[in-house]
């Protein structure tokens, strides 16, 4: 699933041999997705019997360095000590330039990122705010700025209240003064003097009060009337669909013209208190 930014995100999904399919338009219709009962590893291509680590095959989990345990935890890069699955992906992946940000969503959490724009790495964990607080050469330092600031504030997004719209109030720029000491004296000259915060409005009609997955690991066909879509969750009144952990399968999917995003609702808390692409 793909996605742009504008008023609200927009979301697009590949559906093979150039098209593509605009999800928005289908908000308040009908999307049912079926399983064909196949699923292709999206590294090699090869049919596997279960889909590992965002769609890969056994194999390729074990052998690429896309699926090394330092992208997970980036502070692991092993690239300067010689001992990388693939040396040439790995200079083109990891020696470069980074950037450390916060978003905000049901926290405000600490995260990485080499997408450019930064945005899309936001509008995929469903952030409503993001903001960059650091440039650097290499996925290496990222990642140990990350570790640094993690130890004081979350470091990944609770998806069950990012989707049930219960977000952090916290303002950005307040969080960076608080922790902007934690960060390794010898990283102190790679954080940004000026910070700007960009807000992200999603296409969504309500929240779900009940979060409920649905799986076609468990069930042939999932879908229903949709209600809106966020960072990567297809929101449906029956239950909610994570497009990205199904990467790799291949559906059948149906869709009928949606009445569109009526923007009734606003994700700022009100002092109350992230083949298919």
């Amino acid at each position: 699933m793909t996605t742009s930014l504008g008023e609200v995100v927009e979301y697009s999904l590949s559906l093979g041999e150039g098209e593509v399919l605009d999800l928005n338009a289908h908000i308040g219709g009908r999307v049912e997705i079926e399983f064909q009962g196949t699923i292709h590893c999206v590294f090699c291509g090869k049919l596997t019997p279960k889909s590992y680590g965002g769609g890969s095959c056994y194999q390729c989990l074990q052998s690429l360095p896309q699926n090394d345990m330092c992208q997970m935890k980036p502070e692991l890069c092993h690239l300067d000590r010689g001992t990388c699955r693939d040396a040439d992906w790995g200079r083109s992946h990891c020696e470069t330039p980074h950037v450390v940000y916060l978003a905000r969503s049901s926290a405000v959490k600490v995260g990485i990122t080499r997408e450019n724009p930064t945005e899309t790495r936001w509008m995929d964990q469903g952030a409503i705010e993001g903001m960059v607080i650091a440039e650097v050469p290499d996925r290496k330092t990222s990642g140990m700025i990350e570790t640094a600031l993690s130890q004081h504030m979350a470091d990944k997004t609770d998806f069950r209240k990012m989707l049930r719209g219960e977000i952090a109030d916290d303002d950005l720029e307040e969080v960076f003064q608080e922790m902007v000491d934690h960060v390794p004296p010898h990283f102190q000259s790679l954080l940004l003097e000026e910070r700007v915060s960009k807000k992200i409005a999603y296409p969504l009609n309500s929240h779900p009060a009940k979060i409920k997955t649905l799986s076609l690991d468990k069930m042939e066909k999932v879908g229903g009337s949709l209600v809106g879509i966020k960072g990567q969750y297809l929101i449906f009144e029956e239950g909610v669909f994570n497009v990205r952990g199904h990467t790799g399968y291949d559906v059948k999917i149906e869709v009928e013209e949606g009445t569109g995003f009526q923007a009734s609702e606003s994700e700022e808390p009100v002092n109350l208190f992230d083949l298919m692409g």
